[in-house]
């Protein structure tokens, strides 16, 4: 089964966005001096 470029196209950039919002909540987070294991936990799982 093949994926069409659009799908492929709409997944890279929902993950994207995903990638963007945890980045940002973890820098929120550190300065804020919150714990953030749950966070980087999310973000290792994408790189």
């Amino acid at each position: 089964m093949t994926v069409s470029k659009e799908i492929q196209g709409l997944s890279i950039k929902s993950l994207e966005s995903t990638f963007n919002k945890l980045s940002n909540a973890y820098t929120s987070m550190k300065e804020k001096g919150s714990k953030t294991t749950l966070v980087e936990k999310r973000l290792n799982a994408y790189t």
